[in-house]
């Protein structure tokens, strides 16, 4: 994902943001003056970027204020948990899927320094990025070692084009984009984190996601056979859609479209797992602790959507079922 030279915000998520405390907050705070005319209602539709997960759309709700918050003035902009009865947004609320996502973050690494990234890409729309991760020492290093950020217990600061660390900053936010949607969570090292040689990371990068993503030919007649969305999810965002074969030992049929689906990238890797499988009625099965995992519990049982064209082979299906770790 492609970030533009707009402003970028670094954020340390505070416990009480993602409900970890008392006191009942439903609000995450932004940096100061991040967002435009923030004390008005504004809807920011974008992309929520949470690793190891992946990519999903989401609404954000700016908080509007014109009074103050424990007797002062407000000093920054904040993503409110319930869309606005007049202007909705297309997605599911930012604030609901940051606070799960920060859960299972915390749940998978121990890990409850939870980093918030802001940024936009180069789209026209729809280009607000919200990154979750997790803080740890390979991004510790690169704030510490690259740029000027004071490192406090309340990291919050807004980089602008000009600025003397915006380029690894944005560096840093594209790379985490990147290792996010090819999943190399468990296995990035030093040598993709590596901010100054920049280039040939993103070459490894690169290579990595046209082998996830799958053949050219084979990739190009399943976007066109499933209308550029992930079959379980209807996701649409291109860079995290993969082909997947469906059962990958076929002969002369591997490459055949009926063998074949698109699904987002965190899909296709517990398909390939056999963590996560469809039946020969075109339904999505969830094997074990992902299926009690809100961020894919919800997929248990649907129907996924087919194509008008090249229906997936039953046959291929039930060879996959065999593999499925219930």
């Amino acid at each position: 994902m492609k970030l533009s030279n707009n402003r970028i915000s670094i954020k340390l998520v505070r416990p009480y943001e993602l409900g970890w405390t008392d006191t009942h907050a439903t609000q995450v705070h932004l940096p100061q003056d991040y967002i435009k005319n923030w004390k008005k209602e504004v809807v920011l539709n974008g992309y929520l970027v949470i690793q190891d997960y992946g990519t999903e759309r989401i609404s954000a709700y700016s908080l509007p204020t014109d009074g103050k918050w424990n007797d002062k003035p407000p000093r920054s902009p904040r993503i409110r948990k319930t869309p606005f009865k007049e202007n909705k947004g297309k997605y599911p609320s930012a604030w609901e899927r940051i606070k799960i996502a920060g859960n299972l973050i915390k749940k998978r690494f121990g890990n409850d320094k939870i980093l918030l990234i802001t940024c936009k890409n180069t789209e026209i729309e729809n280009n607000f990025i919200i990154i979750l991760c997790k803080f740890d020492n390979l991004v510790l290093n690169v704030f510490k070692n690259h740029t000027d950020l004071k490192l406090t217990k309340n990291i919050s600061k807004v980089y602008y084009e000009g600025d003397k660390s915006f380029q690894i900053i944005k560096n840093l936010a594209e790379r985490m984009c990147e290792l996010i949607q090819i999943k190399l969570d468990e296995n990035y090292d030093d040598d993709f984190f590596d901010i100054k040689n920049l280039e040939d990371a993103r070459k490894k990068i690169k290579k990595l996601v046209t082998y996830r993503q799958g053949q050219p030919k084979f990739r190009s007649g399943l976007m066109k056979n499933y209308e550029n969305k992930c079959c379980i999810t209807g996701c649409e965002v291109l860079d995290v859609l993969e082909a997947c074969h469906i059962y990958p030992y076929l002969g002369p049929k591997t490459n055949h479209l009926s063998n074949g689906l698109i699904l987002r990238s965190d899909l296709h890797l517990l398909y390939d797992k056999g963590l996560l499988c469809i039946d020969e009625n075109y339904k999505v099965k969830i094997s074990g602790r992902w299926r009690n995992d809100p961020m894919y519990s919800i997929y248990h049982g649907k129907k996924i959507s087919l194509p008008h064209d090249n229906l997936p082979n039953k046959q291929a299906l039930n060879l996959k079922l065999m593999e499925f770790k219930n």
